[in-house]
């Protein structure tokens, strides 16, 4: 038990300290600027650690509530680790791929103007 406490504690500090970082970091203006999704990442697993590990505490007696909510736990975290790193990421990329094709096909209708030759009569 005494290990279990130490993980917790390292755990719920690292996770204090880590949303105190991103916190700081919310304004730096860098092209991926992934610093906001983090912290929303971190206040989620935050909160999701804050919830549960009490229920848990409550209801240790009954393995299967303990069970379910344990599993809460981990999908909660790993959702919020998935989904907010990747969404922006594949959005962010659909509208370049988007961005891309339309000056692409400007691209192309203007060089093939260029191209054209002007019509002449032959007599």
């Amino acid at each position: 038990m005494p290990f279990v406490v130490c993980l917790i504690v390292i755990n719920f500090s690292v996770i204090c300290i880590a949303n105190k970082q991103a916190y700081q970091a919310r304004n730096i203006k860098t092209e991926f600027a992934e610093s906001r999704y983090i912290d929303f990442i971190m206040l989620t697993m935050l909160q999701s650690w804050m919830v549960g590990l009490p229920i848990l505490a409550l209801i240790r007696d009954y393995p299967q509530a303990y069970f379910v909510v344990l599993t809460m736990i981990i999908f909660a975290t790993s959702m919020a680790t998935l989904l907010f790193l990747f969404i922006p990421k594949m959005t962010r990329q659909a509208e370049r791929d988007s961005n891309h094709r339309g000056s692409e096909s400007a691209h192309r209708r203007s060089s093939s103007s260029i191209l054209r030759l002007p019509a002449t009569s032959v007599r």
